[in-house]
């Protein structure tokens, strides 16, 4: 093994306890194929913000806490040959413990993927394309787009941190890079920093178990027929959304047939997000209630106790939702933290937010009414079964009889997650002027559908 890389090359009959404590199904697959010990698998382990993937190249933990790029010729041609099956990106992962957040980055935002948890194995549609692989081997989604992060990426406090004077006490202690953040995204860089300072005492990492070539090509043989058909499953559980996109838009396309109504790019944009989010194509955002993305504990701890913050410091972060499971917490998209995969500039820059606003909710109800009533012939889709049973509540500090929209206190009051995330601070004054809840979008079960 690289002695720079503080990774373990482990047999299977060392790994099995760590596969089988968070996914036993997977783990009994692997039992019956009881591969020899030339299987190996890689346990590493990534303390909160490692970027695990930069433009879609893999890095792994170093020995002096750096990260070392899978095509740095320190790592050497061993590991390289093991591990870097899939053009260079990351191999076929299991997560063991927290989560990894799948984002993209973009010139002027952040847009999240996947939230993976523990238990859950990704990198399979990789994994699947290096086997099926008899000719060229390409792609369509070109892997350097492609960032993940050790916790949460999209995460921010929901009052603001921009007193100059009390950032710079927490800036000193916790040798802060960043100046005092200028928007939600700098929030991060802010949580990571203060995460891995000697000062900060609540330990976090995840931990990944990473599978070796050796794996794959072992998935055409008929003995591991089994183990294969669990991947695809996976695989292609996980690409329903995106093969049924064309559908989708071609729904969208007839209704504004039908209507004879042309909405704005920008708008149609957020529309069919809101929607997508809905069915959980993608993640959204809502309060964290445990240290599951990010050591939230401490950090509340932090800008209550050294920053004298003067709100509760409610932090919200990334969330996987769809509106067909019970006791789905709602979840949210804000204007001032946009994630939508497809944004369209705006076709005009003096259209003010809460005319964006009246827009997308008046096309979304457009778009619901037809879905549930119309002869679209989509019966039995997930876009039909959503439409019945989705609420999407607009939020916005100018509520009134004109604008029809909900006041940012009625939202943070009715939903029971600002109230279990406000328990567990000592400061217990809301923030309801939070940027983030005037301009927003609540997705949530409709009464009676829990």
């Amino acid at each position: 093994m690289n002695k720079k890389l503080a990774m373990e090359e482990l047999t299977w009959e060392k790994s099995r306890k760590h596969v089988m404590a968070v996914n036993p199904k997977l783990a009994k697959l692997i039992d019956k194929l009881n591969p020899d010990n030339s299987y190996t698998l890689f346990l590493a382990k990534y303390p909160y913000g490692s970027q695990i993937l930069v433009d879609g190249r893999m890095h792994f933990p170093a020995n002096d806490g750096s990260l070392i790029a899978l095509d740095n010729p320190d790592i050497g041609s061993d590991i390289q040959n093991k591990l870097g099956y899939v053009m260079g990106t990351n191999p076929m992962t299991l997560v063991l413990n927290n989560t990894v957040e799948l984002f993209i980055t973009l010139e002027n935002r952040i847009v999240p993927y996947r939230l993976l948890s523990q238990g859950d194995l990704f990198g399979t549609w990789g994994f699947l394309e290096y086997v099926k692989n008899d000719g060229p081997f390409f792609f369509f989604t070109p892997i350097p787009l492609w960032d993940m992060t050790a916790g949460a990426r999209s995460i921010f406090l929901l009052p603001k941190i921009s007193e100059v004077t009390a950032f710079n006490k927490i800036q000193k202690k916790f040798d802060i890079k960043r100046d005092v953040p200028k928007q939600l995204s700098d929030h991060w860089h802010v949580f990571k920093d203060i995460a891995n300072n000697s000062n900060f005492t609540q330990p976090w990492s995840v931990e990944l178990l990473y599978f070796s070539r050796k794996w794959v090509e072992k998935m055409n043989d008929p003995a591991w027929q089994e183990f294969k058909s669990y991947v695809y499953d996976l695989a292609w559980r996980g690409s329903e959304f995106w093969r049924s996109q064309f559908c989708w838009e071609l729904t969208f396309s007839r209704i504004q047939a039908q209507r004879n109504i042309k909405p704005c790019p920008y708008v149609a944009d957020i529309a069919s997000h809101l929607l997508a989010t809905s069915v959980g194509a993608v993640s959204a955002l809502q309060p964290l209630l445990d240290d599951n993305c990010a050591p939230i504990e401490n950090l509340r701890n932090i800008f209550e106790q050294e920053y004298g913050i003067n709100y509760a410091p409610l932090i919200i972060g990334p969330a996987n939702f769809t509106i067909f499971e019970s006791n789905q917490r709602p979840v949210y998209y804000s204007f001032h933290y946009p994630t939508a995969v497809k944004m369209s500039p705006k076709s005009s820059s003096r259209s003010s937010l809460i005319n964006d606003m009246y827009q997308i909710r008046s096309l979304l109800n457009k778009y619901i009414e037809d879905i549930k009533n119309s002869n679209l012939k989509i019966a039995g889709t997930a876009l039909y079964e959503m439409a019945k049973v989705a609420k999407f509540t607009f939020c916005h500090y100018l509520s009134d009889n004109n604008t029809k929209m909900v006041s940012s206190n009625e939202i943070i009051t009715q939903d029971p997650s600002f109230n279990l995330a406000l328990n567990k601070c000592n400061i217990q004054e809301l923030p309801k002027n939070a940027p983030f809840l005037n301009g927003c979008v609540q997705i949530a079960k409709k009464d009676g559908d829990k």
